[in-house]
């Protein structure tokens, strides 16, 4: 699929966003990016076209501060796997959805993932499979002949890729069963839904979650980007005293980081962005995830591949007045795409951002200036 150029009521509605939330929406991050662009190139060589299309799966965390890009960089990953054809997840950590629930986790997996295809967007497994299944290439026969870590999730995705043996009512039952619903076996039956049983609950969480992202791969998805951001301190505790659902948090991210490494997680990419003392509190927790998640060790030259990385490292613009000029570059190139050819617009936004950066010194500067250039290049369009 090709990216179009956005039109100029497009544009509006995202320098609206990008001045109400210092966040670009859904679909337009590549469009304000500043900096990201040969970390992106990499990570797309070496992870989605190399190692996820051959199956390979890793874990990446990226760290940084509230305003200091985590969002961006996400909304940057997400919409060049869903170019490629993957689907995707987002999901945002908080004290209500945090990790040592995985139960919430996978259900909020369940009915959130995302795919694209050239009729648009679905969301929701129920849906996916549903437009899936309808593309030329795609492989539904494969899960039956598949073993699968949960049976029961494998074959009800098998049914919703071949669902015209089912009755109406046995079509509602089972998406709501691939939604993370308590949908008894009993029921489904009832319905002609047969072998469909153990819904999703927190025992068998992982299992299911495992079944979704091979089961995927083995329809014809190329893989799943499962993206987690960390938007209020998730791993804040006394670290003389770990409370114990911190402490299962923290087992729960290393057997999902193992997952990845050992196999048993097929063609998944998985990316938290988490704020600072996020990796170090997990340490404190769990010693064994703490061996885990390894630095750059200090004066060495920061690789790419290393697990852990600041957001620093992967743009080319860290120091501030680098920041506001190559943002204000992109605005201008931005109005120039829609025809606006305001004479003296960049000096103005490299004024105003800099001005922005005196008022708001620290490493949450780049939301500030992002709002205040994006407020002003809407004054130019308006």
């Amino acid at each position: 699929m090709t990216r179009k150029l956005p039109s100029r009521d497009e544009v509006i509605d995202a320098l609206e966003e990008l001045a109400q939330n210092g966040v670009a929406g859904p679909g337009t991050a590549a469009l304000f990016d500043v900096g990201t662009t040969e970390f992106l190139k990499y990570f797309e060589r070496e992870v989605f076209d190399e190692l996820v299309a051959n199956g390979g799966s890793t874990c990446k965390i990226f760290e940084g501060a509230y305003g200091s890009g985590k969002s961006h960089l996400l909304q940057l990953l997400q919409e060049s796997a869903l170019q490629r054809g993957m689907a995707v997840v987002r999901t945002d950590l908080s004290q209500a959805l945090n990790l040592e629930d995985w139960h919430l986790i996978t259900k909020h997996v369940l009915q959130n993932i995302e795919w694209r295809s050239n009729f648009g967007t679905v969301r929701s497994l129920p849906r996916v499979l549903d437009a899936v299944r309808r593309e030329p290439w795609a492989k539904t026969e494969a899960v039956k002949s598949s073993a699968m870590a949960h049976p029961g999730f494998a074959r009800a995705i098998s049914l919703a890729c071949n669902p015209d043996t089912l009755l109406y009512d046995g079509r509602v039952l089972l998406g709501q069963f691939l939604q993370g619903e308590r949908v008894s076996a009993a029921a489904l039956k009832a319905c002609g839904v047969l072998n469909v049983k153990h819904p999703l609950s927190k025992r068998n969480a992982e299992l299911v979650l495992k079944t979704i992202l091979s089961t995927l791969r083995a329809i014809g998805v190329p893989g799943t980007l499962l993206l987690f951001d960390e938007t209020e301190k998730t791993f804040a505790f006394n670290r003389a005293n770990p409370p114990r659902k911190v402490v299962v948090g923290a087992n729960l991210l290393r057997r999902l980081i193992d997952a990845s490494a050992n196999g048993s997680l097929v063609s998944a990419v998985i990316v938290f962005a988490v704020l600072q003392d996020f990796v170090d509190n997990c340490g404190f927790a769990y010693a064994a995830l703490g061996q885990r998640l390894r630095r750059a060790p200090t004066g060495t030259p920061v690789a790419w591949r290393w697990p852990v990385l600041a957001l620093d490292a992967v743009n080319s613009a860290p120091e501030p007045k680098d920041f506001v000029k190559a943002l204000a570059a992109r605005h201008e190139s931005v109005l120039q795409g829609c025809g606006v050819h305001a004479n003296g617009a960049r000096r103005e936004f490299v004024e105003a951002g800099m001005m922005t950066i005196s008022r708001h010194a620290g490493s949450e500067y780049k939301r500030y200036v992002v709002k205040k250039i994006a407020s002003m290049a809407l004054d130019h369009l308006s």
